[in-house]
Formats: C-alpha cells, sequence, structure tokens
C-alpha cells in the first residue's frame, strides 16, 4: 500500500531499496520489511483528495506513542540492513 510520509521525511534510494529517513535523517523504514502503521491525521482537504486518488494512508510516524509506529521484524536487523545498503549517515 502506497504511504504518505509527514513533512521532513524523504525517500533515498540506495541500490535497488528506497530508504526512509525522518526529518533528522535517521533510516526509519525500508523496503522488504514489514510495519504496522497507524494513519496519520491529514489537516488538507487537497492532500485528503491527492491520497484517495493513488490509494495511499498517511504514516502516523511522528506520533508519540508506540504502537503508532512498529517494525514487525527487528529493529536491531534493520539497523544492520541500513548500515549493509551503505545508506549515507548510517
Amino acid at each position: 500500500m502506497p504511504v504518505m510520509w509527514p513533512v521532513g521525511f524523504r525517500g533515498l534510494r540506495v541500490g535497488d531499496q528506497v530508504v526512509v529517513l525522518d526529518a533528522a535523517g535517521r533510516a526509519v523504514a525500508a523496503t522488504g520489511r514489514e510495519y504496522f502503521i497507524s494513519i496519520g491525521y491529514v489537516g488538507s482537504e487537497e492532500k485528503r483528495r491527492l491520497m484517495e486518488s493513488i490509494g495511499a494512508t498517511t504514516a502516523a510516524a511522528n506520533c508519540p506513542y508506540p504502537a503508532d509506529f512498529i517494525d514487525c521484524g527487528s529493529p536491531a536487523a534493520f539497523q544492520r540492513e541500513v548500515a549493509d545498503l551503505k545508506c549515507p549517515g548510517h
């Protein structure tokens, strides 16, 4: 399912993977892994229409509750995988 990330997050192509970086540049997600992501709030009608048009959901990645964004694999394994991809800054 397509995901729209909060403002400041960005995707970085590393080889054949895409790594999602938060606003501070920390890797928070990557293709090929499974996540539970709560749906985030969308305040703009324009953004809501865009999401609906591509069948996307918003990521509640900045929420303070740990259950809103869960890496269903091992977070330690994720950090090793990011390091193996030679992701800049990690």
